[in-house]
């Protein structure tokens, strides 16, 4: 059985609404573990972080950073196998916490990604 691991890290400045400003970071590390040809499963975490103070001619709200984290079950699924394509179906739960000036709950994200021949 084939274990697996990943991490990303993003850095990045938003611009949403118009005319404000903020930069903050975001993290996803997983780890799972193939279960069967087709499958496999594993944790899953995320986090958030604003680095700096929203800004601009627009902002209006509490100008205080945001930070938050969840972790939780990954399911990732073979569903076709073809000689030229595939398609995988991934399930993932987040469960919130540790957060600061923002809300927390339970989050899910359910993708489909498809995978294609490159090109000659």
């Amino acid at each position: 059985m084939l274990f697996t691991a990943s991490a990303v890290m993003i850095l990045a400045i938003g611009a949403l609404p118009a005319f404000t400003q903020t930069e903050y970071g975001h993290y996803s590390p997983g780890a799972g573990k193939n279960v069967s040809e087709d499958v496999d499963v594993g944790i899953v975490g995320y986090g958030a972080l604003q680095l700096s103070i929203t800004t601009g001619s627009d902002f209006t709200g509490d100008p205080t950073k945001y930070r938050y984290a969840g972790i939780g079950p990954e399911v990732q699924w073979l569903a076709v196998s073809r000689s030229t394509w595939a398609m995988m179906i991934q399930l993932r739960v987040y469960f919130e916490f540790a957060a600061l000036n923002a809300p927390t709950g339970t989050a899910g994200v359910l993708s489909f990604s498809f995978h294609l021949p490159k090109g000659d």
